[in-house]
């Protein structure tokens, strides 16, 4: 005999309720037009035409759905960072996953220079990380992607020899469940990630901090962005809350 629809319901929200005691699952897939996202973005920001917007139609397609574009503007030192609230997260409570699909146009160069970060951090203006877990460009420093650990402004950067890319790009970071240990990954387009780094040292194990996208500009007058599809953080807990 067929469960009268009520109690499929009230089983299904019980189910998710024991399931968000041991599991935290967010996820973003930025269909709403605005840089808040469905979840709830902030950002902090300095110069003209700097911000987040709806994709248009040459990067929204079939395959990626609700795409964020996010500029730093057109002035030399423009910047934007798009993040979750500060001061939400604290390693070493459970293993903690965080992926995401990027879509970068242009390179940065001699006449454009700007610098990306993705991940984990403190700081939301243009200083440096304080404390953080993230993906970086640099083309000053290397043109591969970096992973790097920052713990009270004390930093460990590991070279992951992927190159960057235009395009699509997939990034993951896991920490362990004591946050001993940092895996970076990534994969061009939709294949999986591969490691590309792991880093177990300089983890910010005491200092909270959150999600976040950021570019910096420090050369140039033409505008750089990049594109977010999506965006995924799941954390589950060593003790169940």
């Amino acid at each position: 005999m067929a469960l009268p629809n009520r109690i499929i319901a009230e089983t299904s929200i019980l189910n998710c309720a024991e399931m968000s005691k041991s599991i935290a699952p967010i996820s973003d897939d930025f269909t709403g037009g605005t840089s808040a996202g469905e979840s709830g973005w902030t950002s902090a920001s300095s110069g003209t035409g700097v911000g987040g917007t709806s994709g248009s139609a040459t990067i929204v397609d079939g395959n990626h759905p609700g795409v964020l574009v996010v500029s730093c503007g057109t002035d030399t030192n423009g910047r934007y960072c798009l993040h979750r609230a500060t001061n939400q997260i604290l390693v070493g409570g459970g293993p903690i996953v965080m992926e995401t699909l990027v879509n970068i146009p242009n390179l940065s160069d001699v006449t454009d220079e700007y610098d990306l970060e993705i991940g984990f951090g403190d700081q939301t203006g243009s200083s440096a990380q304080t404390n953080g877990i993230f993906f970086s460009y640099d083309r000053n420093t290397s043109a591969n992607w970096y992973a790097t650990s920052v713990y009270s402004s004390s930093s460990t950067a590991a070279d992951t020899s992927i190159v960057v890319g235009t395009g699509w790009t997939k990034f993951r970071i896991e920490i362990n469940a004591a946050a001993s240990s940092v895996e970076f990954f990534t994969a061009a387009g939709g294949s999986t990630p591969a490691t590309r780094a792991t880093v177990t040292t300089k983890i910010p194990t005491t200092n909270r901090i959150t999600p976040y996208y950021r570019i910096i500009k420090s050369a140039g007058t033409t505008a750089r962005t990049f594109g977010i599809d999506y965006w995924t953080l799941r954390q589950f807990f060593t003790t169940a809350r």
